[in-house]
């Protein structure tokens, strides 16, 4: 499986709170079980 970032999104990524960012290792989590 293949992960498109658009850029954009990417540097937006900067302005996460540090809650929003352990939301994200938690997706992460999810798509590497999926696998």
């Amino acid at each position: 499986m293949y992960l498109f970032i658009d850029t954009n999104i990417f540097l937006s990524f900067y302005h996460f709170t540090k809650e929003d960012l352990e939301e994200l290792k938690k997706l992460g989590v999810l798509l590497e079980q999926k696998r």
